[in-house]
């Protein structure tokens, strides 16, 4: 770290964000336990996103038709991930009832919920292939004795009451907490927005143990069965919500004051009318948290609580109950010289991190850049490509003219863009033939004589 910042980097180090593994959040021996040596001040964040993810896995490994479904749709992958004849036939089924062609997605191995989401979302498009397909398995010609095993196997999943509902109502369920995923994902969420983003969800998720969702909705119009065909079902539906509910607010529960104290960057969260002591307490937590970052880089700490209460006032009067719409960018732009210390504090906790994500994709992106067949690529080339994919824009809304005028203009010589091409040139013939002498001297060189009017395209 000292390499690659200017100074002692610990004075401006105040928050580290990572997985969940003891390496990192080890008491006596992880990387937070080492930077709090060095740094006090700091504070360490297990990645949201990974709490996510933690939470599902602990509500429903409990719930059994869930572990039955996880092992359905992870075998309907493989029996088609590993057959060539069997995808083959998938689409063709596909072109029968005139869906899109593709193949089930996997469902494990994967980290994020919106991998399962789009595995379910796959289940969906082509399930009247799927089935069609599975059905006609026993008269086609070469199937193993293994694959009308399974095709047997799968059929009965995908027609059974209980599963199908269940795996309907798991696409709602997963549909609401990937909302959640993306937004933890998003560098644009800040460690105050996340309180009120899992309050939300869990408010969703709590409407679902009674509430059908679209994709419910929809099987419960198709498909009508009676009560006790679906008793599996409803008798874990509910379970299923308790579950996530309680392993959520195990999860998300804060141990840091401070980290719940980011709240008061929420202009959302903030009171419709002004109240005298609002964010007062957690100003006070802030302060002693940060006290020695916040002194070594110049911040007067003692006027800090004033112009906190100073700077309400006046965003309140500026906004007039439409608090919501402001941002810190604009308020930094307005009144940062009338209260530099409160906007400092801001500043830092807008910089906390919410969730490691962003390493999580990096090491995907350096399996793509860097394959067997760019085995020798080295570190450097390899950072700056990297680096170059994370910090571009998508490619479509990625701007070109920017870097096209930029090309353009920082060349030496002036470019000629507007040039046509050169397209395929006719043979030349009569008097517009070139004759080429080679001669080739004792030094090697090679001189090369041509006619006066084939100079000038030559030279161009």
């Amino acid at each position: 770290m000292s390499s690659v910042t200017d100074g002692d980097w610990t004075n401006k180090l105040c928050g580290f964000g990572c997985d969940g593994a003891a390496v990192m959040l080890g008491k006596k021996n992880g990387v937070v336990a080492k930077f709090l040596e060095r740094q006090p001040c700091l504070v360490g964040v297990h990645c949201f996103a990974h709490r996510l993810e933690l939470s599902f896995k602990d509500a429903l490994k409990q719930v059994k038709i869930f572990g039955e479904a996880d092992r359905f749709l992870l075998n309907l992958y493989l029996f088609y991930h590993n057959s060539s004849l069997n995808r083959s036939m998938l689409k063709r089924s596909c072109q029968a009832y005139a869906t899109p062609a593709c193949v089930p997605t996997r469902v494990g191995g994967t980290r994020w919920l919106p991998h399962m989401k789009r595995a379910l979302d796959n289940l969906w498009k082509l399930y009247p292939a799927l089935v069609e397909h599975l059905q006609q398995l026993p008269h086609q010609k070469g199937a193993s004795n293994d694959a009308l095993g399974k095709s047997k196997n799968f059929l009965k999943n995908l027609t059974d009451p209980s599963m199908l509902y269940f795996l309907h109502f798991l696409t709602d369920v997963v549909s609401v907490l990937s909302v959640l995923s993306l937004g933890i994902q998003s560098n644009a969420t800040t460690l105050g927005d996340m309180f009120q983003k899992i309050q939300n969800t869990v408010a969703a998720l709590r409407k679902h143990t009674t509430r059908d969702g679209p994709m419910l909705q929809k099987i419960s119009n198709e498909k009508k069965f009676d009560s006790k065909s679906l008793k599996t079902f409803e008798t874990s539906r509910p379970v299923v919500i308790e579950k996530l509910e309680e392993s959520m607010d195990n999860r998300f529960s804060c141990q840091v004051e401070a980290v719940e104290a980011t709240q008061i960057a929420n202009f959302k969260l903030w009171p419709s009318e002004i109240e005298e002591d609002h964010g007062d307490i957690e100003v006070d937590v802030l302060m002693k948290q940060f006290d020695g970052i916040l002194r070594d880089q110049g911040v007067d700490v003692t006027l800090i609580a004033d112009e906190w209460t100073m700077l309400q006032c006046v965003l309140y009067k500026r906004y007039n109950g439409k608090l919501s719409e402001a941002s810190w960018v604009q308020v930094n732009e307005s009144y940062k010289t009338d209260f530099p210390n409160i906007l400092d504090l801001i500043d830092l906790i807008l910089t906390l991190p919410v969730q490691s994500a962003e390493c999580e994709r990096v090491f995907s992106h350096m399996k793509l850049v860097k394959t067997d067949w760019r085995s020798k690529l080295g570190s450097e080339p390899l950072s700056d490509q990297i680096m170059v994919i994370l910090n571009t824009d998508d490619v479509l809304s990625y701007d070109p003219l920017p870097a096209v005028h930029l090309w353009n203009s920082s060349c030496l010589k002036p470019r000629r863009p507007s040039t046509k091409p050169y397209g395929k040139r006719a043979e030349p013939t009569g008097a517009e033939s070139m004759d080429l002498n080679l001669s080739l001297s004792d030094s090697d060189n090679i001189s090369i004589f041509t006619s006066d009017s084939e100079i000038d395209d030559i030279e161009t």
